[in-house]
């Protein structure tokens, strides 16, 4: 069944709405209502936090020739008609078939379902009967598995029988096909009953190559697979020979706009190394498919054409771009006559929605069919929304018709809604007579704020709403009971003659002069009366300032109005606020000023998120009920799949809870957990056992603590079952007769039920503080339960116990009495309120003896500390009100603070602590959202969500893609980074949804066009963040909808890129001319394994010695290989050259004197260093495994890391070794290709879970994601980092540096003594970030709504010795672009904590193990290094110990100034940032940018994230003008004050959000505008790629470093890598001056006590053979005095020698 978009959108929206308007559980009913109604949704007037619909009509493509036409009119093999079953092509694919059999380069851009697949199948498949004896004619290379796999499908399907053969090769492929395989014996068709079979993928055609063996024996006519499989097979001899061999006719690229950036450049040389080795290359047809590749206008087809031309090496003027065409919509019927209006169209409309069961069915009317195809307005309907629309401006149109044109908006929009549901309702040959697809972007609610116009209070949305005349208030509420305040953040305080203050003036006001700052003024406009605790003042609407007393005119200078209205504001006492209505603390214990218990009223994105995907899912049809959801953050992506999974959970609990409780009866506690066990269906059992994982004790734990959580914490109080009314908490034994109650009634004269009661809100007040006995509260985070995520326990989750008497120390604030030492504590302060004098004490000391006596209380332990809680198996449940006999109010509400009693009390006296609010009996709120939903909505689907990122691995990312598609599977709902924008078949999918705006209108294309494959029926939803980007797109939706879809681009001139490609070519091409005696110098370069590299190591010795040489066989085998057989890979080089254009060649090769010398000399660098980088890494393991091996808690780890070194020893290779694989190692590496998936940067492993864990960033991100404080998401676990690994064999330049760092201020320390340019600048010494390890640090749960993301303070250098660029003046500033230079970044650190602990990060200088800045970490630090190190620091040193992170790395850097000032610069720099960020269409993580100073003038800096650049600030270069016209028009219609999210502000540069002016911005941007251009000249290289001080892309030896310093002092150039073989010793200088007996060490940063042992043997041992031996850290290369005395004795030694 189809689904009615009308109908979804209604719902979902009707439901979003309506939850967001109950979120704040505001206590003031007048504010909730005037909320509701402002954000509301109805189909007619839709909502002010949703912007759409806006509807297109999809429309049948244009037909084409029939196939049978065409293969008589192309004389195509007459085979093909029975393999296609259809009769018709469309007319874009004949164009398709026609232009690829003409041997033409063609791209075909078509939309989702437009048989693009066939289009250059039928030319494929006619090739293939045209030659039967040909092999590998036609490749079809994918971006992603998930794409070859739904190809391999469809060919099965459509070539069995056939005689064409076929084959998938990726990683998937088995070596050799299984004995039981189960395949078709000849060529033959399968019958109806085998199809089944088929795509279950248990039986195969005859046709079919099913493994690696039988590929390379006998080569298909088609192949299918991904360019990194295709890398692979380029690279490998025994692969290399059906290419050689090949007749390859065709190439295919499907989603041939993915090839844009770095992996457009990867793609292109690809294809270039392809064509230099199959014969016949320039007969090759290539082909490129692809949805979204450009818009349809001319200038768009030539860019499709220069595209193309790039990518597939091939003359622009020969492609053909072949696009889609629509059948016309028919004509109007001659005397069609125009329907009469509705008499009540408004009415009609809500009759329609309200009939479910008519509207959402699919029913053939063909009277209904055939009166609506003869009426005008459907007509104009279909001929209006050929392209994406709103339907608002339709109405004048609408106008038009008989009987219309005094009609209202509201009756109009009804009209037309009524028509989209009977089109959409009505088949025509099995297909909907309209196929509607609806697109809106919403929000979620963002800081709600108000403003008081004519006294009368205005809720502000967004800013729209905003009078720039009247004051605007940020609004809040009170955590605990939902009270709501204004907030002046800072005010300037105007005292009386008798200091007591009269006048707060908002400190906004730059200019007031009205006295000192203050700390925050809370207010709120409650009509209530709140005693003592409030003061009335007078606050003027147009300036915010507030009154003692009531003046006539404001006395704020700057304001003098004469409209005011009354507020309460809250008084605090000794400096510390406290809630109007519930008395609660509004501000943290230790920090007085800060509002930590009031909350801005704004919804989160994650919970936003949850909701919609949950209505959206329970509004689609039975078998649609699938969600994809897009964000282009992989951390938001799997936070939100964590998240979205947690909160459901608990919504789906309190259901299902709700529904197990009996009516009218009482259920214990112990009984409620097995009976949920017992009654769940075996699909349920599967779900919520993870597929058996969890075993069904353990689930009896998870459905205990959810009991926990939700009747014995406050931090889920606030809409849980027994708050909102429906479910109360009792105690056994209380209610039974016993003489207690007989007793202490006489004794007290109160009635023994009151007693009663009373006793049961006692235990109220302490369960709901945790105070309970459960084992579960004692489980630490190392306990399966909580390690495996089956209990998830909150990061700030308190519990407490109860004596009767406060122990009223310190050391046991855990534990509270219910009798108070020093004061009253609130248990007695209650009962004192109505108990008779002088009996609150002895009731309570008997009550506590007889609770433990019925043992309602028992002992129990929390934190340590000894106490009494309330026993689980005490807690009887039971349903109140709804969904019993007697539906009557059920519970009593406190007035004020909102507490909840569900036993009749004996007082109204409140319970709260220092409450003077009044119990009333209340009302369940029926209508209330929560209420709805777990009592009245009963189709509820479980959103059960997956992460779908490049976190996961490909083999877990296909099991969930498989799940998604089966109706039944494991996954309903996936998150998703944009690799689920191809044309992945995921199933029929009728919705999407959008974390994000995504980046350009090519993406949101791609996203969209994944729903309404089947139908071409769907709802597109955007959720629109904080972000400029989101805001923007928010007001201008139909710029993303309908936006210029621009043509891929990237660049060839990306040398580290190319040079990648090129190792690739020449493995290739020396395997191709390798003579036999030269197999092992092969084998040398290129084994099997990457543990062949170290053949002397032993990796599970327990005492053997880390090596001090670097290994460096493999590296000295290639480069002699290079040597041998150079003419040959000339050649080759030349060949592959020569397919770049002149000017690609010119910029790949520019600052290299010889490009060939250059690429034959570093290849064998390249591949040292990062043979060394991987010894480097695993020697850190096998350090680490040593470290860790008493420590019990840490087996997994042991056993994990001794997993990897055992391989790394056996060095055998099976199917699931692919880390030690040489080629897939050195290809994340990059050494080889890794199509933008390779490790460029800084990589952390997990080792604690079952999977190793393995993640990977760029620097430039790196230095966030993987600094001290941050929070790593990944597979529904946070992670973080714990320690990073030291290289401690050999250091690398750069490993170690130290920076002056200012207030703004960046700069090396240089050689000789530091000499300060401004006091406030200090040295630091900084580590350059590096590979390390991740620790657990909890589940993602839904007790945080958002991700934890840590604000630091980056910065950043240029070393300025570029290899050219290009500048320009403007006015008087210069806009500089320079190619390939050394970026400097430098993480000074955590914003948060920067104020109190300066600069820097606790990381242990020796092994890198990371400590935080708080004093327990900060004391386990300088134990760390006492007993780890031998060092002792006193806690005034720790400060001197703190370090920097930076990173080195080559790019391309953009700069423009100088400004004046740094507040210039920055308003600048994020103009221009959010101008390139709607330029260029490219997102923030392609570039990033600092500001460079000298004290004095200021100059923003961007830079490329990716090494070597890609070419985005060239471009930014190039369009200067465009981006700054674009940021000035988005700063310009922007309506805040200073700065918002919707202009200047972003996360990132929060830290400067007090900076930041969008009018300062304008002015700077509009005098560059006018500022005279003048003309771009070219700047010439600093330096050369020839030069000997060249900087490797990421790090070099430490001993090329000491090697320049000798010859810097005038020493001679030593030996490098001198073996000595001496008494009793066999060692590798790192140099050596052999004729003077001179050896010299370079050691790295951290020693260890074996190492240091060996080192001092075998000094001992050389100095008695009569050597010299030099041993020099390699940090102390960076002190100029060290230097100077190591230079000094070597230069002693060497006169000496001689």
């Amino acid at each position: 069944m189809a689904m009615n978009p009308i109908l979804f959108a209604k719902h979902t929206f009707e439901g979003y709405t309506e939850f967001l308007s109950d979120l704040f559980n505001l206590r003031d009913t007048h504010f909730e209502a005037q909320l509701k109604e402002l954000i509301r949704y109805d189909v007619i007037h839709g909502s002010r936090l949703i912007r759409g619909p806006y509807l297109s009509l999809n429309r049948p493509f244009q037909e084409g020739a029939s196939l049978d036409t065409l293969a008589r009119s192309l004389d195509l093999h007459p085979s093909l008609t029975g393999i296609f079953d259809f009769a018709h092509l469309f007319r874009h694919q004949e164009e398709a078939v026609r232009s690829a059999l003409s041997g033409s380069p063609t791209l075909v851009s078509t939309g989702t379902g437009s048989g693009k697949t066939e289009a250059f199948l039928i030319p494929i498949f006619h090739y293939a009967k045209r030659h039967p004896a040909a092999q590998l004619q036609a490749l079809l290379l994918y971006p992603m598995n998930a794409l070859v796999n739904d190809q391999l499908m469809r060919l099965r399907r459509l070539l069995a029988g056939t005689g064409i053969s076929f084959a998938r090769y990726t990683g998937d492929t088995p070596e050799t096909a299984p004995s039981s395989i189960n395949r078709l014996s000849l060529s033959r068709r399968f019958t109806e009953s085998e199809r089944a079979e088929v795509e279950s993928g248990t039986l195969f055609p005859y046709e079919e190559r099913l493994s690696r063996e039988e590929i390379r024996a006998k080569p298909p006519n088609i192949l299918l697979t991904n360019y990194k499989q295709l890398e692979y097979l380029l690279v490998r001899n025994k692969d290399l020979a059906f290419f050689r061999s090949a007749d390859l006719n065709a190439i295919v690229l499907d989603e041939v706009h993915t090839y844009t950036g770095d992996l457009g450049s990867e793609v292109a040389c690809l294809l270039r190394r392809l064509r230099a080795l199959v014969p016949e290359s320039s007969a090759l047809t290539f082909i490129g498919t692809s949805a979204t590749v450009a818009s349809e206008n001319p200038g768009s087809i030539d860019a499709i054409k220069r595209f193309a031309s790039r990518l597939f090496s091939v003359p622009p003027e020969t492609v053909n771009v072949v696009l889609e065409a629509y059948e016309p919509i028919p004509p109007l019927p001659e005397g069609a006559i125009c329907p009469p209006p509705l008499d009540d169209p408004i009415s009609a409309l809500k009759d329609a929605l309200s009939d479910d069961a008519d509207s959402g069915g699919s029913r053939p009317a063909r009277d209904e069919i055939a009166r609506l195809t003869a009426d005008p307005i459907f007509h104009a309907l279909q001929t209006h929304f050929r392209k994406p629309e709103l339907i608002t401006p339709f109405l004048n149109r609408l106008r038009e018709f008989p009987g219309r044109s005094r009609r209202s908006d509201e009756e109009l929009l009804a009209e037309i809604v009524l028509y989209l549901l009977k089109g959409s309702s009505l088949t025509l040959e099995n297909q909907p007579l309209l196929r509607p697809k609806l697109h809106f972007f919403l929000k979620g609610i963002r800081e709600l704020r108000a403003q008081f116009p004519n006294g009368k209070r205005k809720i502000i949305l967004d800013d729209r709403d905003v009078d720039p005349y009247i004051f605007v208030w940020d609004a809040y509420n009170c955590n605990h009971c939902g009270q709501h305040y204004y907030i002046a953040e800072q005010t300037a305080i105007r005292r009386d003659s008798d200091g007591e203050a009269e006048l707060w003036i908002p400190s906004g006001d730059e200019e007031t002069e009205a006295g000192e700052l203050s700390g925050p003024v809370v207010m709120t406009d409650s009509a209530e009366d709140f005693e003592e605790s409030a003061q009335t003042v007078w606050v003027w609407v147009k300036c915010g300032t507030a009154h003692r007393s009531k003046p006539a005119r404001c006395e704020n200078p700057m304001c003098r109005a004469s409209l005011l209205i009354p507020m309460r504001r809250v008084t605090p006492e000794r400096n510390r606020f406290r809630c109007l209505a519930c008395q609660k603390p509004l501000v943290a214990e230790d920090e007085p000023l800060e509002l930590t218990g009031l909350r801005q009223l704004s919804s989160s994105q994650a919970v936003d998120l949850m909701v919609l995907s949950e209505h959206a899912l329970n509004e689609a049809p039975e078998d649609h009920a699938k969600l994809l959801v897009f964000s282009d953050n992989r951390q938001e992506a799997a936070f939100l799949s964590g998240f979205i999974n947690e909160r459901s959970k608990r919504f789906r609990y309190r259901k299902r809870l709700f529904d197990l409780l009996p009516e009218d009866e009482t259920i214990s506690w112990r009984e409620l957990v097995s009976k949920w066990v017992d009654i769940l269906t075996d699909k349920e059992r599967k779900e919520e056992t993870e597929n058996g994982k969890i075993v069904a004790k353990d689930l009896s734990k998870r459905y205990e603590w959810f009991l926990i959580e939700e009747f014995c914490s406050r931090t889920f109080l606030r809409n849980s079952l027994e708050t909102l009314g429906l479910v109360r908490v009792d105690y056994a034994g209380i209610g039974k007769a016993d003489s207690f109650w007989e007793d202490t009634e006489e004794e007290t004269g109160i009635d023994r039920v009151d007693l009663q009661n009373a006793t049961r809100i006692i235990l109220d007040v302490m369960r709901r503080n945790t105070a309970i006995q459960s084992d579960l509260l004692l489980l630490t985070p190392h306990h399966s339960l909580i390690f495996n995520g089956i209990i998830k326990k909150p990061r700030h989750f308190y519990a407490f116990a109860y004596a009767l008497e406060s122990p009223g120390t310190q050391l046991s604030k855990n534990v509270k009495g219910w009798l108070g030492r020093t004061r009253k504590s609130a248990i007695q302060s209650w009962l004192s309120a109505w108990f008779p004098a002088g009996k609150v004490d002895p009731f309570l000391e008997t009550l506590w003896e007889f609770l433990k006596r019925i043992e309602a209380l028992k002992e129990t332990r929390v934190h340590r500390q000894s106490g009494y809680g309330i026993p689980t198996e005490a807690l009887v449940l039971a349903k109140t009100g709804i969904g019993t006999k007697s539906e009557s109010a059920a519970h009593y509400r406190c007035s004020l603070c909102g507490n909840v009693i569900h036993h009749p009390p004996p007082t109204t006296v409140c319970p709260g602590w220092n409450c003077k609010g009044t119990l009333e009996a209340t009302p369940v709120r029926e209508n209330d959202y929560a209420v709805k939903n777990y009592t009245v909505y009963q189709k509820k689907r479980p959103i059960r969500a997956s992460e779908h990122t490049g976190q996961v691995n490909s083999a877990q990312r296909e099991y969930i893609e498989k799940e998604f598609k089966n109706p039944d599977g494991a996954f309903n709902c996936i998150v998703a980074t944009p690799t689920l924008e191809l044309g992945v078949d995921i199933g029929k999918l009728d919705m999407v949804t959008m974390a994000n705006v995504p980046p350009t209108p090519a993406n949101y294309d791609q996203r969209a066009g994944r729903a309404g494959r089947r139908h071409r029926i769907a709802v597109v939803m955007a959720y629109c963040g904080r972000s400029a980007h989101d805001l923007y797109y928010y007001d201008n939706p139909q710029e993303m909808i309908r936006g210029e879809i621009r043509a891929p681009t990237f660049s060839l001139r990306n040398l580290p890129l190319v040079q990648k490609h090129l190792h690739s070519l020449w493995t290739t091409a020396l395997q191709q001319c390798l003579k036999e005696e030269d197999r092992p110098l092969f084998e040398s370069y290129l084994p099997d394994h990457i543990g062949k590299y170290f053949t002397g190591i032993d990796w599970l010795s327990p005492d053997q010695p880390d090596p001090s040489d670097a290994t460096e066989e493999g590296a000295l085998a290639l480069k002699t290989l290079l040597e041998r057989y150079r003419p040959e890979l000339s050649r080759t080089l030349k060949r592959f050259l020569a397919q770049f254009s002149e000017a690609d060649y010119r910029g790949l090769t520019s600052g290299i004197s010889d490009p060939e010398a250059f690429f034959f000399r570093e290849m064998p660098l390249e591949l040292a260093r990062i043979v060394n980088h991987l010894r480097t890494k695993y020697l850190s393991l096998r350090q680490e495994r040593r470290k860790i091996f008493r420590e019990a808690d840490r087996h997994t780890e042991y056993s994990k890391i001794s997993t990897i070194l055992r391989a790394l020893q056996e060095q055998t290779l099976s199917s699931d070794s692919a880390d030690f694989y040489t080629l897939s190692v050195l290809s994340n590496y990059g050494f080889f290709p890794g199509y933008a998936l390779q490790k460029g940067g800084a990589e952390m492993i997990n080792l604690e879970q079952q999977d190793i864990i393995e993640i990977e960033r760029p620097y430039a991100l790196a230095l966030r994601e993987f600094a001290p404080h941050s929070s790593v998401y990944a597979l529904g676990r946070r992670f973080a980092p714990q320690k990073y690994y030291l290289d401690s064999t050999k250091s690398h330049e750069g490993q170690y540096e130290r920076f002056l760092v200012g207030e703004h201020s960046l700069s090396p320390v240089r050689e000789g003594p530091i000499g300060y340019d401004r006091p406030e600048e200090k040295a630091f010494q900084s580590v350059h970030i590096r590979n390390g390890l991740l620790k657990r640090s909890g589940s993602i749960g839904d007790d945080e709504n958002q991700r934890i993301i840590a604000s630091y303070d980056i910065r950043g250098m240029v070393k300025e010795e570029h290899i050219g660029g290009k500048q320009r003046s403007i006015g008087e500033q210069k806009l500089l672009f320079c190619r390939k230079d050394r970026i400097t970044l430098v993480n000074s650190g955590s914003r948060k904590h920067m104020s109190k602990k300066g600069y820097g990060f606790l990381i242990c200088p020796e092994d890198g193990a990371i400590f935080l800045e708080t004093p327990a970490e900060e004391e386990g630090f300088i134990r760390h290094m006492r007993h780890v190190h031998r060092k002792v620091l006193s806690n005034e040193e720790v400060r001197l110990h703190r370090q920097l992170l930076h990173a080195h790395f080559v790019s391309d850097w953009l700069s423009f100034g100088p400004f004046g000032t740094r507040q210039e610069a920055l308003n600048w720099m994020e103009a221009f940032r959010m101008g390139m960020a709607f330029a260029l269409e490219s997102g923030k993580d392609a570039w990033d940018g600092f500001i460079r100073t000298n004290g004095e003038l200021y100059e923003p800096t961007f830079f490329e994230t990716t090494p070597g650049g890609t070419g985005v600030l060239e471009l930014a270069f190039e369009v200067f003008e465009t981006i700054t016209a674009r940021a000035l028009e988005q700063l310009e219609t922007c309506a805040c004050q200073a700065s918002c999210y919707r202009c200047l502000r972003t996360y990132w540069n929060q830290g400067a959000h007090a900076e930041l002016d969008r009018n300062a911005a304008i002015a700077i941007l509009g005098h560059i505008r006018d500022s005279g251009y003048g003309a771009v000249v070219e700047i010439p290289p600093k330096r050369s790629y020839d030069d000997a001080s060249v900087v490797k892309e990421t790090e070099s030896y430490a001993e090329d470093h000491f090697e320049r310093l000798l010859l810097e002092h005038h020493l001679p150039r030593p030996t490098r890598q001198y073996e000595v073989v001496a008494v009793g010793v066999r060692t590798r200088a790192d140099f050596a001056y052999p004729t003077g007996k001179i050896l010299i060490y370079i050691d790295g940063a951290a020693y260890h006590a074996d190492r240091r042992k060996l080192d001092k043997r075998q000094e001992v041992l050389l100095v008695h053979s009569g050597y010299t031996v030099f041993r020099i850290e390699a940090q102390d290369l960076e002190d100029p005095d060290i230097v100077a005395y190591y230079m000094q004795e070597i230069s002693k030694a060497l006169s000496k020698g001689r």
